[in-house]
């Protein structure tokens, strides 16, 4: 199936997503809320980002890779920040268990803030670490990483 920008071009000009398939950009990232019309300015800003991958696994390290120390992401917010519907939260344990070694997935939880522990054994230990409180099998949702600051431009 095609994504919602390939599925727009797609009616405008039928064949088009099958053309371009593999050098798509990105049309635009939303960074504030707001509305944009018709003869509104806009401005490029250059290279702000690096290029978001392509696969749900890539989309997965690139994101996990800059959760700060000392902040979790739940796996309700991990699924927003990838554009997966909630249907996916069923393979979070086992990009958890198949990520590289070097990847903080110990800064993903549950969504109520349950640690993955059947999957990471030493996420506690990891946590604690970082000076991240955890009550019984729970980080508090004070130390959740904010949705507000997965998209910053000037990080």
């Amino acid at each position: 199936f095609l994504c919602e920008p390939c599925a727009s071009l797609e009616r405008l000009k039928p064949g088009l997503s099958r053309k371009i398939n593999g050098k798509r950009g990105m049309l635009g990232l939303v960074v504030a809320d707001g509305t944009v019309q018709q003869g509104d300015r806009v401005w490029v800003v250059g290279d702000r980002f690096s290029i978001i991958p392509e696969t749900t696994r890539g989309k997965f390290e690139e994101f996990v890779a800059r959760i700060p120390p000392g902040k979790v992401v739940p796996s309700k917010d991990l699924l927003f920040a990838l554009g997966l519907t909630a249907s996916y939260a069923r393979t979070i344990p086992t990009m958890l268990k198949k990520s590289d070694p070097r990847l903080p997935v110990h800064r993903i939880v549950a969504a109520d803030g349950r640690l993955f522990t059947q999957h990471l054994p030493d996420q506690q230990v990891d946590l604690a670490a970082e000076g991240v409180i955890v009550e019984g099998d729970r980080v508090s949702a004070t130390q959740f990483w904010e949705a507000e600051f997965f998209h910053l431009l000037d990080p």
